[in-house]
C-alpha cells in the first residue's frame, strides 16, 4: 500500500463521536483508495460539511482525480500514485439533518447542484 510520507502527517486530537483520542492519520486517502482497489471495490468519498470548507473539498477532489499537472496532482504522484484515482462517487455531507448540520432538503439540493457544476472539469 502507498505509505510514502505517512509519518509526516499531522496528528490531531479527535473529539468526534466521544472517542477523545489521538488520530495518527496513518490510514489516509491513498491507503483507503489502494485498499478499495485491492478488494475490487468502487470507493465513495464523503466530504465533510460540518467542519470542512469548499476549498478543502476542491483540493481533495483535485488531489484524487486531477489528470493535469498541478501542485496537488504532483503531490499524489510523490505519494506513490502516478495516475488519478478516478473516484466517481462523492458524498456531500453526512447526516446533514442531525449531527452533521441543520440543512433543509432544498438547501442540500442547491449545494449539491452547485458543487456538481463547479467540479465537472475533475471528471
Amino acid at each position: 500500500m502507498a505509505r510514502r510520507g505517512w509519518e509526516k502527517r499531522k496528528k490531531v486530537f479527535n473529539e468526534g463521536f466521544g472517542t477523545y483520542s489521538v488520530e495518527t492519520n496513518e490510514f489516509g486517502t491513498d491507503e483507503f483508495l489502494e485498499f478499495a482497489s485491492l478488494i475490487h471495490s468502487e470507493p465513495w468519498i464523503n466530504v465533510n460539511l460540518l467542519t470542512g470548507s469548499a476549498r478543502e473539498m476542491t483540493e481533495w477532489m483535485e488531489y484524487i482525480n486531477r489528470k493535469q499537472s498541478t501542485y496537488l496532482s504532483k503531490k499524489r504522484k510523490d505519494s506513490g500514485h502516478e495516475k488519478p484515482y478516478d473516484v466517481n462517487y462523492w458524498g456531500i455531507g453526512n447526516e446533514v439533518w442531525g449531527g452533521g448540520g441543520m440543512m433543509t432538503p432544498s438547501n442540500m439540493l442547491l449545494i449539491t447542484e452547485s458543487t456538481q457544476r463547479r467540479h465537472q472539469h475533475l471528471r
